[in-house]
């Protein structure tokens, strides 16, 4: 198995990515196209727009905060990695699979056609034409995450969570967290309903 590489999006906030790959990508800090944009955490929350770059910056924190607690990602992303398929399927690291970009046989030096397939729901599989042989390691690219705005309701409902909970630190309105909670706002200390609600979207 060879290493992942993870790209983030850099694009307009709050503006669904085009999937189609012609979008430029480049590698940095999540802001852009997250799973629950901004504009609609301000509409639940009724924002201030003074306070935005705060909020901003929570809200990409609470995003981090659930990824790495479900150690999958939510937001989009562009992924490559190197993998070794078995009787035409690749099973690659990331999911929800949005579109494969490109895949490429190593041995035989060759591009080859491969699309998301879905497995209980959710496209985790990538299926290979029957002409690519088992043993031959491929390099595929490919995007993968929820688009911005869509995607499961209680996730969203997860993040609005963390989101108000992370401002009431920052705000000193919660006294009672450990100084760690504090420091690094770990999810660890985040409410029980909240860790309830993610557990199934954590990596099996």
């Amino acid at each position: 198995m060879g290493e992942t590489k993870v790209e983030y999006f850099e694009d307009k906030v709050d503006e669904t990515i085009d999937i189609d790959g012609t979008v430029d990508f480049t590698n940095g800090y999540v802001r852009h196209n997250l799973f629950l944009p901004y504009n609609t955490l301000k509409s639940i929350l009724n924002l201030d727009e003074q306070t935005r770059p705060m909020d901003e910056m929570l809200l990409n924190s609470s995003h981090l905060a659930v990824e790495h607690h479900i150690s999958r990602i939510i937001s989009l992303r562009k992924i490559t990695e190197e993998v070794l398929p078995a009787k035409g399927i690749i099973i690659p690291y990331e999911y929800p699979i949005q579109v494969v970009l490109s895949c490429f046989d190593t041995v035989e030096q060759k591009e080859i056609a491969a699309k998301p397939e879905l497995d209980n729901g959710e496209s985790k599989l990538i299926i290979l034409p029957n002409s690519l042989s088992d043993g031959h390691n491929c390099n595929i690219t490919y995007i993968a995450g929820y688009k911005s705005g869509e995607g499961p309701a209680d996730l969203a409902e997860a993040i609005v969570k963390i989101f108000i909970l992370k401002r009431h630190v920052i705000n000193n309105e919660i006294e009672l967290l450990s100084d760690n909670a504090t420091k690094g706002l770990d999810l660890s200390s985040m409410p029980a309903d909240v860790v309830s609600i993610l557990e199934p979207y954590k990596r099996r």
